[in-house]
């Protein structure tokens, strides 16, 4: 994933350098990794250090490089040890400040993941932001992509509350965009491929289901 937003990309038949992803592509992207990580949380999973980075398009939205909840939190400060300038596009403040990680964190993490796929590779938050826990709620120092207005909700900038007990979690987070999904297929012309990630994991497959419904009951 990082590789198709990076804006260094040279290679000439990569069809999305330095250009923003069509709304289909940004739609199957969004709903292939909200589909991953409800799925992780449900089954007792965190990603702490989720980005770009970790993961992969090929054959579907796969995320990788995760762990059990219990470990999150040391797995989490090893990570932020290694980097060399650790911001809010990597970790949330609990985690920066206190080395806390809990499926909240997963939910920053997440909201600045899907952020980056709509601003191709452009982080929400400044390298350079202090850190400080008097403040409620985050802007992102750039407005919303203007490409992808029609899926705008205040949800994604929830997810970036400093109090943890007030964002939404990954489960909301994921109805409320798969809803925004149904309404704008539903009110277009858009195709979306019907997203196979984690489709063993499927409950059943004796119903036929449309495609919304597929992505909201994935692992559920």
């Amino acid at each position: 994933m990082h590789k198709v937003l990076s804006r260094d990309t040279k290679d000439e038949k990569d069809l999305y350098c330095c250009s923003s992803l069509s709304v289909p592509d940004v739609i199957k992207h969004i709903s292939g990794i909200l589909e991953g990580m409800d799925i992780l949380n449900t089954f007792g999973f965190l990603h702490p250090g989720l980005t770009t980075e970790k993961v992969s398009n090929k054959g579907g939205q796969k995320l990788f490089d995760f762990c059990l909840a219990r470990d999150a939190p040391k797995i989490a400060a090893f990570k932020k040890e290694n980097i060399r300038s650790v911001t809010l596009n990597q970790f949330p403040p609990e985690m920066l400040m206190l080395n806390q990680y809990t499926e909240s964190s997963d939910v920053w993490s997440t909201a600045v993941v899907i952020w980056e796929i709509m601003k191709a590779g452009i982080p929400p938050f400044p390298v350079d932001r202090e850190v400080r826990f008097d403040e409620d709620i985050i802007k992102p120092s750039v407005p919303w992509p203007e490409k992808y207005l029609q899926l705008r909700d205040k949800i994604l900038f929830d997810c970036w509350n400093y109090n943890c007990s007030l964002r939404p979690s990954i489960h909301q987070l994921r109805a409320t965009f798969v809803a925004i999904f149904e309404k704008l297929i539903t009110d277009s012309s858009y195709e979306i491929p019907i997203p196979t990630t984690y489709l063993p994991m499927r409950a059943s497959d004796t119903a036929q289901h449309t495609y919304v419904d597929q992505i909201y009951h994935t692992g559920v």
